[in-house]
């Protein structure tokens, strides 16, 4: 889901073997601007993840790219294998995803950070998690969840308790979280992308 034009994106690759490749990112800036460089960075990204497959050498890869554009982004490559029922993560500078349990517990998949694209670092890495059937990933960018004055672990927090909530339909998470930020503060002060993944039972 995406609420207004600008750099977010998100992105999700099937593969031939049954995996998915979630993506989600956020270009620096607004406007016009920042979506003319976010299609560049997500269609190179997208053929990146085609190519080497592994989060953290599509990461590596494409920090060079948007260097060159000069331009600096957040993104987040979730690589999902539901029949082995893991998941291989890396995050450039992007907020964690959320896995919420078939029991309802959620918890921030904080692991394999590096810093955003753009800024030619050197040693990023992957983390690994497991995902049992009945799971759920929330991937998601910063406008959902940032708000004026509140701490970022508060608003973390607050994200982990709207995903626990039972839905009849899973699939529908993403308009939940939408839906419930939105009558909390009538508007999103920035752009906002959510992707979420169901590993049904």
């Amino acid at each position: 889901e995406r609420s207004q034009v600008g750099g977010d994106w998100y992105d999700a690759i099937a593969f031939d073997d049954g995996c998915v490749g979630l993506i989600i990112g956020d270009v620096a800036g607004k406007g016009l601007s920042a979506a003319v460089t976010m299609g560049q960075i997500s269609s190179a990204m997208r053929a990146l993840a085609l190519d080497v497959r592994e989060p953290v050498d599509v990461l590596r890869r494409l920090d060079a790219f948007v260097a060159d554009l000069e331009s600096m982004a957040t993104t987040l490559y979730v690589l999902v294998d539901p029949v082995a029922g893991a998941l291989t993560y890396a995050s450039a500078g992007h907020l964690p995803a959320l896995r919420r349990h078939p029991d309802g517990r959620v918890d921030l998949l904080d692991g394999g950070l590096s810093p955003p694209l753009g800024s030619k670092t050197v040693g990023r890495t992957q983390a690994t998690a497991t995902l049992a059937r009945g799971s759920q990933v929330v991937l998601y960018t910063d406008g959902l969840i940032e708000r004026r004055h509140e701490n970022l672990r508060v608003s973390l927090d607050g994200l982990a308790e709207r995903c626990a909530v039972p839905l009849v339909d899973p699939s529908s998470m993403g308009d939940y979280l939408l839906a419930s930020y939105a009558q909390d503060s009538g508007s999103y002060g920035d752009d906002v992308a959510i992707l979420t993944a169901w590993l049904p039972d």
